[in-house]
């Protein structure tokens, strides 16, 4: 940590620089001294605390930072824009916060939740969660769909009990069928969440499929509307589960495996697309979720550097990348596209995929996490570069089993744990 800059004369305040993305629902922060601009009292360690630097003044007497026994990891934030001294963005530092201080200045839309530890849904896996993107370790998921089926045909606590027992950090959970849907009620979401906390398992994600059949960017007005109704209450189930990152398929130019979806002009895609996130991005961002966007085989946004552009657009850490390392390697590599996207990746789909012979069909997607041809090493070296620290989810959708896929399948989901964590975690997978 940067040392204090003395000040013997004018006491001194601390200004809470938030980095410039959200990882995994952990933010990054640093404590940098600047001058009271109030001429107010130091508090008793010289430090008088505010949340922002933009702060009107300085509190005499509070205490911005706890001892380590007691802080608390903040669950959501937006980055303050050049407001620390000179301009700076201080990112990946260390993590701190104080939620349980009642005096704290620190405003509502820096720090969403300001329960005490204890009182906040998921605290066990959220600590789980920091504990591993601390140690520069990536959270290993399994998409709710491989051990639950794409109807919800398995509870979601037994759901959490099946991912833990083969080995996974967490489960991402699956909206818009089953117990999830447009109908879900808050109690239901809390207690899906002390579920995962007694069971030690992180919510970092979730998944929905029903942007195939009502798109965000579709030439129907009625349909965009609904599609946007739809992911208002995505936003809010994921909020009520203190999930961080939802993934959302921005829109198509036409799906492939239903002639009966019109084919949508390209520029017109794009446009309806940009409309309709912007409508959800206030949303998302007062309810602390970030929408993950995923490269699908939709026509849209195929190349990297077209994808960073969409992105971009809206200046905010709330709408990034979901990557999918799987579904480019029809037309690219991953390891091209996570070094450009870079801190734009929210969250990741690990799966593999053969060129050969799948000419484009979905039975390019195997049942065997190693049979393929991703780059895994490649893949992480990438990784590395980029410092992401994110989720890692096992998406395995066995659509080489086709006319036969038979979800769930949970020899598959243990099958894929032992996988991931050779890829991934080569020592865990030592661990008996």
């Amino acid at each position: 940590m940067r040392p204090m800059n003395p000040m013997p004369i004018m006491p001194t305040r601390t200004v809470i620089a938030v980095s410039s993305f959200v990882e995994c629902g952990v933010v990054h922060f640093r404590r940098v001294q600047e001058p009271c601009q109030s001429g107010g009292d130091a508090s008793p360690d010289g430090d008088c605390s505010v949340g922002l630097a933009d702060s009107a003044a300085c509190r005499p007497g509070n205490r911005g930072l706890l001892p380590a026994a007691k802080r608390s990891v903040v669950r959501r934030a937006e980055p303050l824009v050049n407001q620390t001294r000179g301009g700076e963005f201080h990112e990946n530092i260390t993590q701190f916060a104080n939620p349980a201080c009642p005096t704290m200045d620190v405003p509502r839309r820096l720090i969403y939740s300001c329960r005490r530890p204890q009182q906040r849904p998921g605290t066990a896996a959220r600590r789980k969660l920091t504990r591993e993107t601390t140690l520069m370790k990536n959270l290993l998921q399994i998409t709710y769909w491989t051990v639950g089926g794409f109807e919800g045909q398995t509870p979601i606590r037994e759901a959490l009990e099946q991912a833990k027992a083969c080995g996974y950090d967490g489960l991402e959970l699956a909206f818009g069928a089953g117990l999830l849907n447009v109908d879900t009620t808050r109690d239901t979401c809390e207690q899906i969440r002390r579920d995962a906390d007694e069971l030690g398992m992180a919510l970092a994600t979730m998944i929905s499929g029903n942007y195939w059949g009502c798109s965000l960017s579709s030439a129907d007005a009625d349909q965009r509307k609904a599609a946007v109704k739809f992911t208002r209450k995505y936003i809010e189930v994921a909020h009520w589960l203190g999930v961080p990152t939802i993934l959302v398929v921005p829109g198509a130019v036409d799906v492939g495996w239903d002639p009966a979806v019109p084919v949508t002009p390209y520029q017109q895609v794009w446009d309806n697309a940009t409309k309709s996130l912007k409508k959800l991005l206030s949303y998302a961002v007062d309810r602390g979720v970030t929408i993950a966007l995923e490269n699908v085989w939709n026509k849209f946004l195929l190349g990297p550097i077209e994808f960073r552009a969409f992105l971009d657009q809206f200046s905010s850490p709330h709408i990034g990348s979901y990557f999918d390392v799987g579904n480019v390697m029809l037309t690219g590599y991953p390891e091209h596209w996570i070094e450009i996207l870079g801190p734009r990746i929210a969250a990741m789909h690990i799966k593999n995929f053969k060129r050969e012979d799948a000419g484009g069909l979905l039975h390019g997607f195997g049942d065997d996490l190693l049979q393929g041809d991703v780059n895994f090493d490649a893949v992480k070296a990438a990784l590395k570069k980029v410092k992401y620290k994110g989720p890692l989810t096992a998406e395995m959708l066995p659509f080489c089993r086709l006319p036969n896929m038979v979800l769930p399948d949970l020899e598959l989901a243990r099958d894929t744990a032992v996988k991931m964590k050779q890829i991934f975690a080569p020592k865990r997978s030592q661990q008996p």
